[in-house]
């Protein structure tokens, strides 16, 4: 996915994030794979996709309760944010 975003297949590079983000939802990369399919949705053109994929982002990666100071800066609070 990430090979694909740099070289600007942003369409090829959301479908490998979302496949990352479906199939992997346990790894500690799976919050900056969401925030990075809207990115990559974005890049390519899709602004409804991509708020969607932004919103699924902050709905699984965003805090329950409020979060303690600084956390926002850190996976998966820093990609949910």
């Amino acid at each position: 996915a990430w090979a694909l975003y740099n070289q600007e297949q942003y369409g090829p590079a959301a479908r490998q994030f979302r496949q990352v983000v479906q199939n992997f939802t346990d790894h500690r990369l799976a919050s900056e794979c969401a925030y990075y399919l809207g990115e990559a949705l974005r890049q390519d053109g899709q602004p409804d996709e991509a708020l969607a994929a932004y919103a699924d982002a902050f709905k699984r990666f965003g805090p329950e309760t409020a979060a303690t100071a600084g956390a926002e800066q850190e996976a998966p609070l820093i990609y949910a944010y």
